[in-house]
């Protein structure tokens, strides 16, 4: 089935020139042109369209106002701004319903490249509810101790912008979109930054306090005893297979953007079940009652009931929000690593070994099912050996985290919510 992509610019010239650049794509894509929103939304109505891509300055209708409508109105289109203004105003108003951000001009290579890329996610979802809910999201709920931490010493005119990152780079919601948003193409960066330290220090004070304050990028998660305990396991878990992964990286002669990619990695390798918690409790409720009375694991129990995984799920997402492929693949297959169509030593290979480590070191953290390491594929990479080496860099690693003041307080955190369960 061709895939209906939507291009919306106020320049009949800079319309045909993109007709002519994507005409090789006419046999997997339908594609659509207006001249305005207006026009834009009217032929939303008679056909929903996949994709989006709109110039962001056009009279009567910017490009953020109608990406918000068409959120509003077509909740499963991933939504791109392709513009070749950069004012921080533009940048404020359209960072909330837009998935990614294009630059003018923009190669065909690296159009086609994203435009396909972003197709190619939908097939994670194939139910269309599931896919309108998880598109529509704009922002992930934070620790509410890190959130206030955030916002309360971004406001301070003399406050440490590393401090600021630090913290940032200790949680899943915060980290996940300060990654979307430094790879807006508005901001000119030439390379892909994985590390969320880099991504903060990166945009400046100036520049976060605006997208923090103004836009309201992050949100404190809500106050919801039932799952409480779960979200706190959630954030501790992630950031321990997070602190892990990265040594087990390390150990193997890692370099700094690959450290960097796998610590991201590790932090956001569960956000798809962040996504259930927050947005769809009632079907992590019941996967969740699966995994106890019937002994499944957690990916059996998910399909069972919603169809797909939270590792689906949060690759998904996080692939709208155009974090690397090497993040990505993480997120997909860290349960079924053979799965992944490339098999090398890579981010993807370092999480699975930690979520199985941690939970062997770690006992009291909670986790919904035991994780199984997958010896066929350590042995495809021919690593099945350096598992001794691991364990033991892992203990370091794990004795260094959790004497550090955001680890001890999750941590501490977390047991109490547990004691109080």
């Amino acid at each position: 089935m061709k895939q209906h992509i939507l291009f919306v610019d106020d320049e009949p010239n800079l319309l045909d020139g993109l007709r002519r650049m994507l005409r090789p794509m006419r046999q997997d894509w339908e594609m659509h042109f207006a001249e305005s929103g207006p026009d834009a939304l009217q032929i939303i109505d008679r056909q929903p369209c996949d994709v989006v891509v709109s110039d962001m300055r056009m009279p009567g209708m910017d490009g953020s106002q109608l990406l918000h409508k068409v959120r509003q109105y077509s909740p499963e289109t991933i939504r791109f701004i392709l513009s070749g203004h950069s004012d921080q105003g533009m940048i404020l108003r359209s960072v909330g319903p837009t998935h990614q951000f294009l630059a003018k001009p923009c190669g065909a290579a690296e159009l086609k490249g994203t435009l396909a890329r972003a197709c190619r996610l939908r097939h994670l979802l194939p139910d269309h509810q599931l896919l309108r809910l998880v598109t529509s999201i704009e922002r992930l709920p934070s620790v509410p101790y890190l959130y206030d931490q955030v916002t309360g010493a971004i406001r301070e005119p003399l406050a440490d912008l590393e401090t600021i990152a630090e913290l940032i780079a200790c949680d899943i919601g915060m980290t996940a979109k300060i990654l979307q948003i430094v790879h807006s193409a508005f901001f000119g960066l030439q390379r892909q930054l994985s590390s969320p330290i880099q991504a903060v220090e990166f945009l400046g004070f100036e520049t976060l306090q605006a997208i923090v304050i103004k836009a309201q990028v992050f949100m404190a998660a809500e106050d919801r005893a039932p799952y409480d305990k779960a979200l706190q396991a959630l954030w501790a878990h992630s950031l321990a297979i997070a602190a892990c992964a990265r040594e087990i990286m390390a150990a193997e002669g890692g370099d700094t953007a690959g450290l960097d990619a796998t610590f991201s990695a590790g932090l956001l390798h569960d956000v798809g079940t962040l996504v259930l918690i927050s947005h769809l409790p009632a079907l992590y409720d019941r996967s969740r009652e699966l995994i106890g009375v019937q002994s499944l694991s957690v990916c059996s129990a998910e399909r069972d009931v919603i169809g797909v995984t939270h590792a689906e799920i949060g690759a998904y997402l996080m692939g709208l929000w155009g974090l690397s492929d090497v993040i990505i693949d993480a997120l997909a297959y860290h349960h079924q690593p053979l799965a992944c169509p490339t098999q090398t030593w890579s981010p993807l290979a370092a999480v699975h070994v930690a979520e199985t480590l941690v939970h062997e070191l770690l006992p009291d953290l909670m986790v919904e099912s035991v994780p199984v390491l997958d010896r066929d594929y350590l042995e495809t990479l021919g690593l099945w050996d350096r598992l001794p080496a691991w364990r033991e860099h892992c203990q370091h690693a794990l004795q260094q985290h959790l004497s550090a003041p955001v680890s001890r307080q999750l941590f501490q955190i977390q047991h109490e919510v547990a004691v109080h369960a």
